[in-house]
C-alpha cells in the first residue's frame, strides 16, 4: 500500500455558497447554494483547503513498511 498510513479519512461539508441560513415560512426567499442544515464551507474555500492538504501531504515522505 502506499500513501499515509496516519491519514484515515476527510470530511468536509461544502456548497456553492458558504455559511447556512434558516428555512423560515418562505421557502421563496431562501438563496440558492446556501445550505439550511449545518454551516458549509464555499466552493472557493474547498477548492483551496484540499489544494493546500494535497501539496502539503505530497511533501510528507511516507515510510516503507
Amino acid at each position: 500500500l502506499s500513501g499515509n498510513p496516519d491519514l484515515v479519512g476527510l470530511m468536509v461539508e461544502s456548497h456553492l455558497h458558504g455559511g447556512r441560513q434558516d428555512l423560515g415560512n418562505d421557502p421563496s426567499a431562501l438563496k440558492y447554494g446556501i445550505s439550511i442544515t449545518d454551516a458549509c464551507m464555499s466552493w472557493e474555500e474547498t477548492e483551496e483547503m484540499l489544494t493546500q492538504a494535497h501539496k502539503t501531504l505530497a511533501a510528507v515522505p511516507v515510510a516503507q513498511s
